[in-house]
């Protein structure tokens, strides 16, 4: 890297980025139009694990990747640096401060006011008038929940400390009823507790009804993929996540995604190598079945390439999987398009049934997306969640960190399906309070689907 040639800052096209070079270093900040605050620093040698694919176009367009991810971001050269706020500036550091801070990456990045039918500007004339500057914690907490309340947005948190506020309540409806079953100890699906409770009950209960034609599940990748022979020459895979696939303490007790790109990109290189070994298993196991089920209806989301890596073992040639762009003040940057690409050592090509519902979510809708796209796969189910967009992460001038979402997936075909979720092209009974009983009806309908195709 010429140090010289990038020496100096840089502003993001869209995604609230400023990234700073220095001799020494860099310095990320998340930056809206008048503060930034310090997301991530290091030194150079540290940049180049985070980050890859650098590309100088001229002396003032840069663009790079997150080390091993999808999405290419560009970044344009800038004098104008925004200034820094953080909790250290007790002067500045005021209600009203933090206030403004989140309405404005709000305004400046969400992508999907007109489809929630929100005026995030009256809002913000209806609420800056309760903030003053004796303004607690706890009663700026409160207005930022009634501001958010009208988003209905499941990629909307903000992490305040040890509370945690959301747009969209998770403990109702189908999740109330998988935290039920399974006996989860929150309605999450992508905690590693749920995936463990999930996990040691699929072969048990999930796929009772075929305990007489199935055989021995397999399992790999810390017990999030599992498959056996369900029916005769019928294959069926289970996927309850799309990260933590790696045989590392930090992998097989994940929660979530790391946040920082250096923690990040080692992360997703050692979980793309098992997940692709556990593929190569996968599929020299399947490869002799008539059709194959792979269940997705409970999955809670991770690395969108996870479900490109496996996709591209179905894919029958080079295919648009995806596109996205993200919004840029008043509009959006250039779409960029993902390619689905059949898999060197071969890619299955008989009948797929793809089992999504209202439990398939975040990357696990990106995947559905991917499938779609392939002539001989079949989506089965209900819609599902609705939330595709990928995190943008920005921290407050207080340090509380804000989740929202910025980006617009759009379908090999042009469509999005963000709030309305990726529609199935046959639908099956949505999962309701009996879960279990839903689910296995899902199932039986796929076999006999796939059967009736294969006869």
């Amino acid at each position: 890297m010429d140090t010289e040639s990038f020496k100096g800052h840089w502003r993001s096209v869209g995604y609230n980025r400023l990234l700073a070079f220095t001799e020494g270093g860099y310095a990320l900040y998340t930056a809206t139009d008048g503060y930034c605050s310090v997301f991530d620093t290091g030194s150079l040698e540290e940049f180049h694990i985070g980050y890859d694919r650098l590309c100088l176009h001229d002396a003032n367009h840069l663009s790079l990747y997150h080390a091993g991810d999808l999405t290419c971001y560009h970044y344009l050269r800038t004098d104008r640096t925004p200034h820094p706020v953080d909790s250290s500036g007790a002067d500045s550091l005021t209600p009203s401060t933090v206030f403004e801070n989140f309405w404005r990456v709000f305004s400046e990045n969400y992508a999907f006011f007109t489809l929630h039918d929100t005026d995030w500007d009256s809002i913000h004339t209806t609420f800056s008038q309760l903030v003053t500057p004796t303004t607690s914690d706890q009663a700026l907490r409160d207005i930022i929940a009634q501001m958010i309340a009208p988003l209905r947005d499941g990629h909307i948190y903000i992490a305040a400390g040890e509370h945690v506020i959301r747009a969209l309540s998770v403990n109702c409806g189908p999740r109330a009823a998988l935290q039920k079953l399974f006996e989860l100890p929150a309605p999450f699906i992508s905690p590693r507790a749920s995936v463990d409770n999930i996990s040691a009950r699929i072969e048990s209960e999930l796929l009772q009804p075929f305990d007489a034609t199935r055989s021995p599940l397999k399992r790999a990748g810390n017990q999030i993929l599992s498959w056996c022979e369900l029916d005769e020459n019928i294959g069926y895979i289970n996927i309850l996540r799309l990260f933590g696939f790696a045989n590392t303490s930090a992998h097989i007790h994940a929660d979530d995604l790391p946040h920082r790109p250096l923690d990040c990109a080692p992360f997703l290189h050692a979980d793309m190598l098992a997940l692709n070994t556990a593929l190569d298993e996968i599929m020299h196991d399947c490869e002799g079945m008539n059709a194959l089920i792979i269940d997705a209806r409970i999955n809670g989301g991770g690395f969108d390439r996870a479900g490109l890596e496996i996709a591209n073992r179905f894919a029958d040639r080079k295919r648009t999987a995806f596109s996205k762009k993200a919004r840029q003040n008043r509009g959006f940057t250039e779409e960029q398009t993902i390619t689905l690409t059949p898999h060197a050592k071969g890619t299955y090509l008989k009948p797929i049934y793809l089992l999504v519902s209202e439990l398939t979510l975040s990357a696990g809708e990106i995947f559905a997306l991917c499938m779609q796209a392939i002539p001989h796969v079949h989506l089965l189910g209900e819609a599902t969640g609705g939330m595709l967009s990928d995190n943008l992460f920005h921290k407050l001038p207080n340090g509380w960190e804000v989740s929202l979402s910025n980006e617009v997936y759009l379908s090999s075909q042009g469509k999005s399906y963000e709030s309305i979720g990726v529609e199935p092209e046959t639908a099956l009974p949505a999962l309701g309070d009996k879960l279990l009983v839903d689910l296995h009806k899902g199932l039986i309908a796929a076999v006999e689907l796939a059967k009736r195709e294969i006869t």
